[in-house]
């Protein structure tokens, strides 16, 4: 047992109890929609129901930027084994962090040059198309790459590329709005909250780097928080193997020859 996990274990704290297995999270979630009593608690609870969950509970995944990595191609493959119609939660206008890995892997991107590839091989290659530095602390909606396009549009553009059309929700506007200046322990408690009857996330919460601490004193105590509110836990199925692996970053072989050499030329010519 490495220290880490000894450390979770003597504080009495693991992250495996946020999750809930895919078999479990598929039916419970329409327990949980046909009861019109939670349902309403729960709407109260956040004062409004986005437009796109309220015919129907959706599966989600939620970035910064939706873009087409193994990891968005992982979850559209289990959101398949749902019958749920997936969503991508967005958030466009947070800020860039060079501090985040997340965030760092929208402006410096890794490609798999083949399906046999690996991302340590010399069959992948690693390009950044914005300024690190200067980007730092900007929203991610007001970066421009060094061609000049905005990062956000690059990157659905890379999504066309794939030829994947998956509906987007823009859930850090709607927090913020809906929590308002209550700071970012309630932004949580209202996003977990969401996920209590009208929806199930394909998420990981990170207990590793220097992730770790942000998930014990925001991420785990806000979820706690609304499981003890609504007497059930939010609805999370762990999105990737538990693995701590960098490759799902990584965009496959199927855009390399004309997204990479198109951004290659591009740069060529700033340089």
């Amino acid at each position: 047992m490495d220290i880490e996990k000894q450390n979770e274990k003597k504080e009495g704290f693991s992250v495996d109890n946020m999750y809930t297995p895919l078999s479990v999270a598929k039916e419970e979630v329409w327990k949980r929609w046909n009861d019109n009593e939670l349902r309403k608690k729960v709407e109260e609870y956040l004062g409004e129901i986005p437009e796109p969950f309220r015919a129907e509970p959706r599966v989600a995944i939620s970035r910064n930027i939706i873009t087409p990595n193994q990891e968005l191609l992982y979850f559209l493959d289990l959101a398949g084994h749902t019958d749920l119609k997936p969503i991508g939660l967005e958030g466009v206008e947070d800020k860039f962090c060079t501090k985040n890995y997340d965030k760092v892997s929208l402006g410096k991107l890794s490609f798999l040059k083949n399906k046999n590839a690996n991302k340590d091989s010399n069959e992948s290659s690693n390009i950044a198309i914005i300024d690190m530095a200067d980007s730092d602390g900007k929203r991610l909606c007001d970066i421009k790459t060094f061609w000049g396009e905005n990062l956000v549009d690059f990157h659905y553009r890379l999504l066309e590329s794939y030829g994947i059309s998956i509906e987007s929700f823009d859930d850090f506007k709607w927090c913020k709005h809906i929590s308002g200046k209550s700071g970012i322990l309630e932004y949580y408690k209202k996003f977990f909250a969401f996920f209590v009857c009208y929806g199930i996330l394909f998420d990981n919460f990170i207990v590793k780097r220097n992730e770790k601490q942000f998930t014990d004193e925001v991420v785990t105590k806000s979820f706690k928080e609304i499981e003890v509110i609504f007497g059930v836990k939010p609805l999370i199925v762990p999105l990737l193997p538990q693995e701590d692996d960098d490759h799902w970053y990584f965009r496959s072989y199927l855009d390399n020859d004309s997204i990479s050499e198109l951004m290659t030329q591009k740069l060529d010519r700033k340089k």
